[in-house]
């Protein structure tokens, strides 16, 4: 009798570990794939039918939840409802947001009105972060020339210059989607990334991938996620410029990841990674954060050599860490002065990884593509991939830079990102 006593108490003892390990572990390691509906059932089968009615939503209104809606100028913060002009927005320091203690006066950003989107009420640039933790910045609808002109280095003869206009703005995902993305929405057994890590781009995923994490994360969050089209993608990568990169006529590997063997222009060669990097770690915020931990970790460093020295054990010499910290901090002061390599935010436009768009690949659709809103041929064999990857050369990464792929193609230079247009 005292032994199953002895037993049944080891047994609670055990069980209670048990739970504890399951709560100090991340709770998306254990969060179940989505069930789909029955495919069936008419909203599944239509989930966006004509009337425009969102799931989840009531009279065809978005469906926001108690979601807030931020929108976010560097270090301020504003937070308003998504139709209020914007006139009517009180701005307020947030300096939670500026954490590396930057002056004012480099932070600020123009908030003029551009004459696209004004009347909108959206500033262009404004966040907008969802249930997942996916932050989506406003690119407001307007007028650009797609396709490089016939000046333009390393050009191919599918980037015919033509005027094309966006008559609605949308929200595109700041970044690639990450890793952490994926296993929000899709669970972590179907991440086919050769590259591991939460804040790392999700790769090796083909267009049917893509596709399949929009169609599940628009029935989650009830409004309709879709890869962009290649207008929006470049509109969207070009940012209000006409030259090759949203940089200007040079693009270096301190702003973009891509083979740098290989530079454009006047551009200086640089380093290759041969591997993606964090989403949005070019972005100058990130790179400043990453740098300050560096800085940490050599101080400490410092400290445990001066230590050493007492005892005549010292291997290193304090005058190189030393020497290094003052590097880094040259670095960091230089980054608080960089510009993003976007004006409207985004990051990684440029290499890191290729993103898929929703069109269809067509050599010569320029030449008779719609003025309005195009969305690519009607059928086809490949789909647009854009953007190039830290396995291309510079000239790859263009903002008119055009690749076709078979739909089911799958390589670790391949990602996406998402966007949504709040009224569809």
């Amino acid at each position: 009798m005292l032994l199953l006593f002895c037993a049944a108490i080891a047994l609670a003892v055990g069980l209670t570990f048990v739970e504890q390990d399951f709560i100090d572990i991340p709770w998306a390691m254990y969060k179940s794939d989505p069930v789909e509906p029955d495919p069936w059932e008419d909203p599944w089968e239509d989930p966006w039918a004509e009337s425009g009615d969102a799931k989840g939503s009531e009279d065809g209104k978005e469906s926001g939840g108690d979601e807030s809606w931020v929108l976010i100028d560097n270090g301020d913060k504003i937070t308003s409802d998504p139709g209020k002009p914007v006139e009517e927005i009180e701005i307020t320091p947030d300096w939670e947001n500026n954490p590396f203690d930057i002056p004012a006066e480099d932070l600020e950003r123009s908030f003029e009105e551009y004459e696209f989107g004004a009347d909108e009420g959206i500033m262009p640039g404004a966040l907008y972060i969802n249930s997942v933790g996916m932050e989506f910045v406003y690119i407001p609808p307007g007028t650009f020339t797609m396709g490089s002109p016939r000046y333009e280095d390393e050009r191919d003869e599918d980037e015919q210059p033509h005027e094309v206009t966006l008559t609605r703005g949308f929200y595109m995902l700041s970044t690639e989607v990450t890793q952490a993305h994926w296993a929000a929405v899709k669970g972590w057994r179907t991440n086919p990334s050769a590259y591991d890590g939460d804040d790392m781009p999700v790769d090796s995923v083909t267009w049917f991938d893509a596709v399949s994490f929009c169609e599940m994360l628009s029935l989650s969050e009830g409004v309709r996620y879709r890869l962009p089209t290649e207008a929006e993608w470049e509109y969207a990568c070009r940012a209000g410029t006409t030259t090759p990169f949203s940089t200007g006529y040079t693009l270096s590997t301190e702003q973009a990841n891509y083979d740098g063997s290989y530079p454009y222009g006047k551009s200086e060669a640089g380093p290759y990674l041969e591997n993606p990097t964090p989403a949005g770690i070019y972005s100058p915020f990130h790179r400043i954060a990453f740098l300050l931990e560096q800085r940490a970790m050599a101080e400490q460093d410092l400290e445990a050599t001066r230590e050493a020295e007492k005892y005549g054990k010292n291997e290193y010499d304090p005058a190189e860490i030393e020497a290094y910290i003052r590097e880094v901090d040259a670095e960091i002061r230089r980054m608080e002065r960089a510009r993003p390599i976007n004006a409207w935010g985004l990051a990684d436009m440029h290499g890191n990884l290729m993103e898929w768009c929703s069109d269809w690949y067509g050599e010569d659709y320029y030449q008779n593509s719609p003025s309005e809103d195009p969305t690519g041929p009607r059928n086809g064999r490949l789909r647009v991939a854009r953007g190039g990857s830290w396995n291309d050369g510079a000239a790859r990464l263009r903002s008119a830079e055009r690749n076709g792929f078979a739909p089911g193609y799958q390589v670790a230079s391949m990602g996406f990102r998402v966007v949504f247009v709040p009224e569809e």
